[in-house]
């Protein structure tokens, strides 16, 4: 798929049908603030959360659930397609393909 920029643009390319690299990176940069604030607060979360799941947005709690299919349908609604994290409080973080994670449109190239 070819990529045609200006140079003005090059800062927020994007592809006709999906997202351009530099769109990615900023996801797993925010994914990955997202992580580093959820590690922050597992010790609290996991004394008044345990086993419940949680949405982590802008380094904060955006929401606690009793399942996975609850936190996942707020998260969607209120954030859309993301970045965002949701981790069941005291289970180890699951592994999941790239593809999973940044959906169809970003596996493009």
């Amino acid at each position: 798929m070819a990529l045609n920029l200006e140079v003005e643009d090059l800062g927020r390319a994007v592809y006709r049908n999906g997202c351009s690299l530099w769109c990615r990176e900023d996801a797993m940069t925010t994914l990955d603030q997202e992580i580093e604030a959820y590690e922050r607060m597992q010790p609290a979360l996991e004394q008044a959360h345990f086993n419940k799941w949680v949405v982590v947005r802008d380094g904060e709690v955006a929401g606690v659930f009793d399942g996975s299919e609850e936190s996942v349908q707020f998260a969607i609604e209120r954030f859309g397609r993301g970045p965002y994290l949701i981790r069941q409080v005291g289970a180890p973080p699951a592994r999941l393909p790239a593809s999973a994670i940044l959906g169809g449109g970003y596996a493009r190239g």
